[in-house]
């Protein structure tokens, strides 16, 4: 989140504290060209006074006169979905040549509704704050250079699990690789991928998603994360993800992320049994530069406070080994 964002929010807040009614619109998906990406946000007071953009100027226009059409929501539920460009003639209709996007449409209403959801509008405004702090501090690592042998024992010897198809959570079919890299929630700006140089599709789809690529001829685990930590010494902490789990959901991604103290370690559980992505404070930054070899971070556990996050996510035990794992059944 920018900081144009992060004045919408701290601005509304205001504006609700002062007892105004505001609308608060955020886009939740884009489609072709559109200028502005998910998260952006623009904030209408009932006076007509407008913060923040959803796109280069082609929505907003809209929005505005929805406030003095009087065709915001007053009843009903305070969250409403507004789709743009979806057709070529809706976006004829609206006047969107920059293409569309999806809004999320908020509106606490008259007064009453006002102060019965001030609590969730205040504590998503630290949410999101937090999660800004968050984005600027913690480094995502994905660890991307294993051969995956037992894979290519049962698919070929030619065949690589990190660009096998698989059906994500979201029902959209992409390469293993590409899932994990999706799955990462837009808070966790800072990436490091780690892979080796022969594959190129790989690199191409960690740059894509904005990693920044280490390339490493070692396919051990303990090379992969003391090259990765040494490309980000100055961050807060590590989150360290496995390129061939594809399954995770990004509310759990964010559920072990979240809460990161220097000398902690939050590893998430399922079902009794440790999982991934598992994220280290900054005092184990030496400690992870030190490994080598096949050697994982497993032993710096008894070294730290480990925190244990219940998830009821199976996806954070699901590794991609074989080629049955690529249909999620958990």
């Amino acid at each position: 989140m920018d900081s144009v964002d992060l004045n919408v929010l701290r601005s509304v807040l205001e504006w609700r504290r002062a007892g105004q009614r505001v609308t608060l619109y955020s886009v939740v998906q884009t489609w072709g060209s559109a200028p502005r990406p998910p998260g952006a946000m623009l904030a209408l007071r009932e006076d007509g006074m407008v913060i923040g953009s959803v796109s280069g100027g082609c929505i907003e226009d809209d929005l505005i006169a929805r406030l003095h059409d009087g065709r915001l929501p007053q009843d009903g539920p305070p969250v409403q979905l507004v789709t743009y460009g979806v057709t070529r003639e809706e976006a004829a209709r609206f006047g969107l040549p920059c293409g569309g996007g999806d809004c999320l449409v908020g509106d606490v209403g008259d007064r009453r509704h006002q102060e019965r959801h001030r609590p969730a509008a205040e504590k998503a405004v630290s949410s999101h704050c937090a999660g800004e702090r968050l984005s600027q501090s913690l480094c995502a690592v994905v660890l991307a250079a294993g051969q995956g042998s037992r894979y290519r024992q049962a698919a070929g010897a030619g065949q690589d699990k990190l660009l096998a198809s698989c059906q994500g959570r979201d029902r959209v079919v992409r390469p293993v690789i590409e899932q994990v890299l999706k799955n990462l929630p837009a808070l966790l700006a800072r990436r490091v991928l780690v892979t080796t140089p022969d594959r190129r599709e790989v690199i191409a789809l960690a740059e894509a998603y904005g990693c920044q690529v280490v390339l490493l001829d070692s396919p051990g685990m303990g090379d992969s994360l003391a090259a990765a930590v040494g490309a980000c010494t100055d961050a807060s902490g590590w989150l360290v993800l496995l390129g061939d789990m594809p399954f995770i959901l990004p509310s759990s991604i964010e559920s072990v992320a979240r809460g990161l103290g220097e000398r902690m370690i939050r590893v998430p559980v399922h079902d009794g049994a440790y999982g991934h992505p598992v994220a280290f404070g900054a005092a184990f930054g030496q400690a992870l530069q030190g490994l080598s070899g096949d050697r994982g971070a497993r032993p710096l556990f008894a070294a730290g406070q480990v925190v244990e996050v219940e998830l009821a996510d199976a996806g954070v035990l699901w590794d991609v080994d074989v080629p049955q794992a690529l249909v999620f059944t958990g």
